[in-house]
């Protein structure tokens, strides 16, 4: 008799999580022998959503979003601050987006439920009271905070609410510590197949690349936490003005015509105390004249294609956070440059896979570029072993098997 599977998803943006789910919805759908199972995601935004149902994923439309925990690496906030105890309050005391999700999890009756982010945790002793198993996919990296009581929280109902975790790497694990379920690593995968692309001339870019163009690809959109304005210091580093940036998930031409249209008192606010990251980042292009030496490209389900037409990847992330672009990056067969982090030192090694460099520090990203740019030989033993490193972990192809093992733990674990 098949098992019954609810996914539960926690945003409709195209990210990293998001990508991971599709996979996870794919090979599911692939193991239909042995499981049934629906996606409940929302649909504001609806990118994630339409995705699911352009490839026949049976998809629950979540009207609420369900909240997750705002405390997480690249996301910590001042516990008393004002967001922060709103999110609290949401979740702890009001348990907002939960009263839907239950309807839907008593109308469908899954033998298991999974949540797909640690930010969800505060589900599983809740889904754990109605007699339903839980898995929870760990996918963001914990933060440090000031005293661990927010993190020790979320690594406590880890440990006792889910009848398995899956990790994306060893380290976070470890930092875990042992578990009441099962728990395992299952990392992050890449579609080797979208990789093996034969016509990368077909990709619609500024005519400032040309074949002379050493093109660089960033791919986090405008993001603190993915580093954007290290990147754009780099580049202004590098005197070479054959040297380009492709800069993904942004549509600057929109926020251009918003930025001198400061319509509201909070946004003048902003703009004065410099909280906008979005103005901040224009404001660096503009005022290192960098215009003619970027390529805005807008929100793209299909990121491969642009890596596959560049040159390099970069990925100068300001906290610690799961490097998929290294593995994108070794599918594609480009070698990449990333921030030092000790959380992504099992996956990310200096020298032989990539080269790292300090975080935050822009003068350093701009030699390592200039480096690769000069040792053709350092630019193929990196693509060599990255390329081996990827398709050994984290291809795509052994999803299914690791998922069906898994789950075949997790459901006859009592």
């Amino acid at each position: 008799m098949k098992k019954k599977i609810l996914l539960v998803h926690h945003s409709g943006y195209i990210g990293g999580a998001g990508v991971s789910l599709f996979h996870i919805a794919h090979s599911l759908k692939s193991l239909n022998e042995k499981y049934d199972f629906k996606v409940y995601c929302p649909t504001n935004p609806p990118h994630i959503y339409n995705w699911l149902e352009k490839n026949e994923i049976e998809t629950i439309r979540a009207n609420k979003t369900p909240v997750f925990f705002t405390h997480y690496s690249g996301c910590d906030r001042f516990i008393l601050g004002r967001n922060s105890l709103k999110n609290i309050i949401d979740i702890f005391l009001f348990k907002r987006s939960w009263k839907e999700l239950k309807k839907v999890i008593l109308e469908s009756k899954p033998d298991v439920v999974i949540v797909n982010s640690m930010t969800l945790f505060w589900m599983g002793s809740l889904i754990k009271k109605m007699g339903i198993k839980t898995i929870c996919f760990h996918r963001e990296t914990y933060a440090k905070g000031l005293f661990g009581v927010r993190t020790n929280i979320i690594k406590e109902s880890l440990k006792k609410f889910f009848d398995g975790v899956a990790f994306i790497s060893d380290n976070d694990l470890q930092e875990t510590g042992k578990t009441l379920g099962c728990s395992r690593v299952i990392t992050d995968k890449v579609d080797y197949s979208n990789y093996k692309l034969s016509d990368q001339t077909n990709i619609k870019m500024n005519s400032i690349l040309t074949k002379d163009t050493l093109k660089i690809i960033y791919l986090g959109g405008v993001s603190k936490l993915k580093g954007a304005h290290v990147i754009i210091k780099a580049l202004n580093r590098i005197k070479n003005k054959n040297v380009k940036l492709i800069f993904l998930q942004f549509e600057s031409e929109k926020r251009c015509k918003k930025l001198g249209d400061c319509k509201t008192a909070f946004h003048k606010i902003k703009l004065l105390l410099g909280l906008d990251y979005e103005a901040y980042i224009l404001k660096l292009i503009h005022k290192y004249k960098l215009w003619d030496r970027i390529v805005f490209i807008p929100a793209v389900l299909e990121p491969e294609k642009y890596i596959l037409a560049a040159d390099l990847v970069v990925f100068p992330s300001t906290e610690p956070h799961q490097a998929r672009p290294l593995y994108e990056a070794g599918m594609a067969k480009k070698p990449i440059i990333l921030t030092n982090f000790k959380q992504t030192s099992e996956f990310v090694i200096d020298g032989f896979n990539s080269l790292t460099f300090k975080n935050g520090k822009y003068k350093e990203l701009a030699n390592r570029i200039l480096q690769l740019e000069n040792d053709q030989d350092l630019y193929n033993d990196l693509i060599k072993n990255n390329y081996h490193q990827s398709i050994s972990y984290h291809n795509l192809k052994t999803l299914p098997s690791e998922l069906d093992a898994f789950l075949s733990d997790v459901l006859h674990y009592s």
